[in-house]
């Protein structure tokens, strides 16, 4: 087929910062449509061990139940849909977007599955996924914050962890105060209002899904725990309370304000179990010395004056 051309410029770097979040994104979904096209008499049919999914496609989980479901429907229609792909060579092609359809087919056994193939770059691949997905709202918050700082990574040439520590240092308020941004922070910042993300928020929050306790990441890719949730329950460190009230969250529906109590009261009862402070402990030894508790004479005298000593050299080498 034909390879269908994006409209103008596709890639974020030449999209105008004026835009507002919602006019760019119908701009870029023009480029979607244009890169995957609506035309089924364009696609073609491909055998599916002839398809390989993409690591960076920004779906990361998928109901085990719904594709299923997908696949039973399958077996009993045939292939729906198609896939959008890219290839590889010598007859090989990499997922763009329908790997849950992909994965269905395979539970399904059948053979060939409907692609539009188009030479799309790592760019173009990335915002066709994360703009689809965007728009169907089919994607949690982690899976989003993954795959715009993927996004960024491949725009700027950097690897992921470059792109967050540019994000957290130079994307800190206070470095950013009275301060021109960096090229690189300008082209982070272009993409995120592309997107309407506010670099602050981005930064402060959804940074933080990323380094989220397994647990709980699992619970939001699930879509059984939003994502402030999720962040209010990563305070939590005992990973047994922890479990036990993310449990109670989605079993009961725990609103945020309920839930954001129990964190509270258990973070509270974390504080009272903590040992006393050093300066406390030895006050309160001083004045059992005060009070005439100690043997005047004896084995037990001798090992007081004998840690007494040792605390002594401590104090004085400080």
């Amino acid at each position: 087929m034909a390879r269908k051309a994006l409209p103008k410029k596709t890639h974020f770097g030449n999209l105008s910062s004026e835009q507002g979040g919602e006019d760019t994104l119908n701009y870029m979904m023009q480029g979607v449509q244009a890169l995957g096209g609506n035309d089924n008499a364009a696609a073609i049919w491909v055998e599916i061990d002839k398809i390989e999914p993409w690591e960076h496609q920004p779906r990361h989980y998928f109901d085990e139940e719904k594709l299923q479901e997908l696949a039973v429907s399958f077996k009993k229609t045939g292939f729906r849909g198609v896939l959008n792909v890219r290839p590889l060579g010598q007859g090989q092609y990499q997922i763009v977007a329908g790997e849950r359809r992909w994965r269905a087919a395979m539970i399904a056994g059948l053979d060939k599955v409907r692609c539009l193939v188009d030479d799309c770059t790592d760019e173009e691949a990335l915002q066709f996924g994360l703009v689809e997905n965007l728009i169907r709202e089919d994607l949690s918050k982690l899976e989003e914050t993954q795959g715009l700082v993927d996004l960024m990574a491949v725009r700027l040439g950097f690897s992921p962890d470059q792109v967050i520590h540019i994000i957290r240092t130079e994307g800190h308020s206070d470095a950013r105060r009275n301060v021109s941004p960096s090229e690189h922070l300008s082209a982070i910042i272009e993409i995120l209002n592309s997107f309407g993300i506010d670099l602050e928020t981005f930064r402060t929050k959804w940074l933080r899904t990323l380094e989220l306790p397994e647990d709980l990441k699992q619970a939001h890719l699930k879509d059984k725990l939003s994502y402030n949730k999720a962040l209010l329950l990563s305070r939590i460190a005992n990973k047994k309370q922890r479990e036990a009230l993310t449990a109670q969250t989605i079993t009961e529906n725990l609103s945020f304000r309920d839930l954001t109590a129990e964190v509270k009261r258990l973070l509270a009862g974390r504080e009272k179990e903590k040992p006393e402070p050093l300066v406390k402990r030895i006050k309160k030894v001083t004045r059992d010395i005060q009070l005439n508790k100690i043997p005047k004479t004896g084995e037990k005298r001798k090992q007081i004056e004998t840690l007494l000593e040792q605390l002594e050299q401590v104090v004085d080498s400080l």
